[in-house]
């Protein structure tokens, strides 16, 4: 018995070690192989290959020339709104160009600035304010209605095509005998200033409110800082805001904005008031017409409110 086992252990041993040789002698043909001197130079021609393969060639930005020409021209195709163009319940289509800040809109009277093209229905050219970078200055109340219309769904930077309809792209007064003599617009809001409120006592001064005897009635807003107060012929930096007695706000100085001016150059009211002021102090003034704009054509008439702010006496 002995024997017989001492045999079939050595025919166990024999077969492994047969195996192990087998495995051997392949791993060792693969390794020959991996290391083989045709491998090796088909791998130096692919890496060859790879290093070879052309570069994309870099994407050019359009210049400033190019981009000014692409927006002064209307794009082929555009003379008519495509599907997708939103509708207004006054027959105005418009598509958007570019996405505003998502905030306020126009509406009042607020100033607002806007870059526009026009294009009649052939493509021609009617007015711009992009070719030479100067936005126009507006307001709602002295907009075309078509443009009013679309301002006051806009937002700053917001950007849109518009096709007006021919009794919307003129003067309210204007007599348009042609439906075809409508109006393409590229109409961008790039700027707004909020028309601040009027106060409650627009509509006259109160009682306790100092009165000169030129007929100005004043009140301070805030106290004086200091006994210095301007001359007859200062020049003084303010801000401001200006109402008739009917709440309309006709001039106002925007959002980190100030004016400056000669007191010797501006209506009486502002040349008798402002120097009530020292640097810092805030005012209301009531002026009356004869202290204000006279009557002159093109001004605001009757009493005006002024607030004022004195900001620095040069």
């Amino acid at each position: 018995m002995m024997k017989e086992q001492r045999c079939l252990l050595r025919w166990v041993v024999a077969i492994t070690m047969g195996l192990s040789l087998v495995v051997g002698c392949e791993a060792k043909q693969e390794e020959t192989k991996e290391n083989s001197p045709s491998l090796e130079k088909e791998r130096e021609e692919a890496e060859k290959v790879v290093e070879k393969a052309p570069e994309p060639p870099p994407v050019e930005e359009p210049s400033e020339a190019e981009l000014l020409k692409a927006r002064l021209e209307l794009p082929e195709g555009m003379s008519n709104p495509p599907a997708e163009a939103e509708t207004t319940s006054s027959k105005i289509r418009w598509v958007q160009l570019e996405q505003g800040d998502g905030t306020d809109s126009p509406k009042g009277d607020d100033v607002f600035w806007v870059h526009y093209v026009s294009w009649d229905e052939t493509g021609r050219r009617k007015g711009n304010t992009v070719k030479d970078g100067k936005a126009k200055q507006m307001r709602m109340k002295k907009t075309l209605a078509g443009w009013s219309e679309m301002l006051s769904e806009m937002s700053v930077g917001e950007r849109r095509r518009v096709w007006l309809p021919a009794k919307l792209a003129h003067p309210r007064k204007a007599k348009v005998k042609d439906p075809k003599d409508r109006r393409i617009l590229d109409l961008q809001l790039v700027k707004l200033n909020r028309a601040p409120s009027a106060p409650k006592t627009v509509r006259r001064a109160p009682k306790d409110a100092e009165k000169l005897k030129s007929g100005l009635a004043w009140m301070p807003l805030t106290e004086a800082q200091g006994e210095t107060r301007p001359g007859p012929d200062s020049e003084v930096v303010v801000k401001y805001a200006g109402w008739t007695t009917d709440g309309s706000c006709f001039d106002f100085t925007g959002e980190g904005e100030t004016f400056s001016t000669r007191l010797d150059q501006v209506i009486p009211g502002w040349t008798q008031g402002i120097r009530l002021l020292s640097p810092g102090q805030k005012g209301r003034f009531w002026i009356p017409e004869n202290l204000a704009y006279k009557g002159s054509r093109g001004k605001p008439k009757g009493m005006l409110v002024f607030d004022v702010e004195l900001v620095e006496i040069r």
